[in-house]
């Protein structure tokens, strides 16, 4: 579920509420993730482990991270990424836009990446949804890279409320 603007019920405004992992326009408490900060983590862990020139950005789509009521997550991720990049100097080879956030639109930009004559030597997913950047990374792993690929994409821990398996 990716961070967004809702519009909340009038039914349940008469009482307290929290959102979680959504604002509103009645200016309601909530409790938002720090995607910009998750931004940032990802960038700083490329910079990490050494890469500066070559970094593809997967997963663009101007339309939707403009638009509050499909994502805050995006625009505050990307903001993340492309600040952390800027202070250390560096710049993206290329941005993938995708017309869906959806698994297979993840897998699909990835592949036209590597067919590219100039290659990305890493690829960096700054996505609301986590199944996106998993199925670039089944690509990657599969042997779709013709060499070692870095992949950092931020993630939310989701945890369930059911006992673990034993």
């Amino acid at each position: 579920m990716a961070t967004r603007r809702l519009m909340v019920p009038p039914a349940i405004l008469g009482g307290p509420v929290v959102l979680l992992n959504a604002t509103s326009s009645d200016g309601l408490p909530c409790v938002l993730p720090d995607d910009d900060r998750a931004g940032r983590a990802v960038a700083t862990a490329l910079l990490e482990h050494g890469h500066r020139d070559a970094i593809a950005l997967i997963g663009r789509n101007r339309l939707k991270e403009g638009e509050p009521e499909i994502s805050l997550a995006a625009r505050a991720r990307l903001r993340g990424i492309q600040q952390a990049l800027g202070d250390a100097g560096v710049t993206l080879l290329t941005e993938s836009f995708c017309t869906e956030w959806l698994p297979e639109h993840g897998y699909a930009a990835t592949r036209a990446l590597l067919n590219r004559p100039q290659r990305p030597s890493l690829a960096t997913t700054a996505l609301p949804h986590e199944l996106m950047g998993r199925r670039a990374v089944e690509l990657l792993l599969d042997g779709g890279a013709a060499e070692p690929s870095f992949v950092a994409m931020p993630l939310r821990r989701r945890r369930s409320l059911a006992p673990p398996a034993r």
